[in-house]
């Protein structure tokens, strides 16, 4: 499960080394339809723009991963 501030995702895990250690990879094309929550990755970013006011900020999220039953 992740989750922070602005939203919870609840998604299947799959955990490699494909990945750098303490990163997590959630496509954000995914339709809600895909978490056990009816949640998106956009439920983990802020509504607007980035700091420069340049474009989305939807590209990267701090997380806590949680293991769910």
């Amino acid at each position: 499960c992740t989750h922070l501030c602005y939203g919870e995702v609840e998604v299947r895990a799959n955990v490699s080394d494909v990945t750098s250690a303490g990163v997590v990879y959630l496509p954000f094309n995914w339709w809600p339809e895909t978490s056990s929550n009816g949640q998106s990755a956009n439920a983990l970013t802020p509504d607007g723009t980035s700091r420069r006011n340049i474009g989305s900020n939807a590209f990267d999220a701090q997380v806590e991963i949680k293991k769910v039953s």
